[in-house]
């Protein structure tokens, strides 16, 4: 019988309700991944200097200014990745929901305020993909159907990568992208008792 295990990272016990709700507790101590997942998170970029990111974080790039995406002016990218991949069991911060052979690949499409064109995104898409990408993540959303990003993506999806994209946070029954693009789940957001979170988009464009 398999015994549900909680790690010590002091945050989870009163941050991260979401990791029991989805039965993360029962894997956690009981399996350890052989495999390994490359996670490109596009976004804000990620601070690789974060101590509960230690050792997680990969060079990544910046289609912005061409650095290696390892910095974050605005933690919005930093905290998807934390979310993703931070150190579990370490007495500091979060558990990462991938707690073993998860890696963070950083690639800065937003800048600094979080707003990004389409066609930096598209470059990021397009450089996640090339660059041993298994994961795409991205945490933003708009309005507009861009058929040049739809080709980035489909150009991802033929490596077998998996895209995954926010609703975005409207409280609106609309559509979005990329979550609403060809070959990416949409997620919207729950809480804690799985009911649909009052602040999450929802609608078609999720998986």
């Amino acid at each position: 019988r398999k015994i549900e295990a909680v790690p010590n990272d002091p945050m989870y016990s009163t941050n991260q309700w979401a990791l029991a709700k989805i039965g993360w507790e029962s894997v956690f101590g009981n399996v350890v991944p052989t495999g390994t997942a490359r996670v490109a998170i596009l976004d804000t970029g990620v601070n690789a200097n974060h101590p509960d990111l230690a050792g997680k974080v990969l060079p990544g790039t910046s289609v912005l200014d061409g650095s290696n995406g390892q910095t974050d002016a605005n933690g919005h990218g930093t905290l998807l990745a934390g979310i993703v991949a931070a150190n579990t069991n370490n007495n500091q911060g979060i558990a990462g929901i991938g707690y073993a052979g998860v890696q963070i690949l950083p690639v800065t499409v937003l800048s600094s305020i979080g707003l990004g064109q389409d066609s930096d995104i598209i470059a990021g898409v397009i450089w996640a993909a090339d660059n041993g990408a298994d994961v795409i993540l991205m945490g933003f959303s708009n309005p507009g159907f861009s058929n040049n990003l739809q080709d980035a993506i489909d150009y991802a999806w033929s490596k077998n990568i998996v895209l995954v994209a926010s609703m975005g946070n409207d409280s609106q029954n609309a559509a979005t992208f990329p979550a609403g693009h060809r070959g990416v789940m949409g997620v919207s957001a729950t809480d804690n008792n799985d009911a649909m979170a009052a602040f999450s988009n929802y609608g078609q464009a999720v998986f």
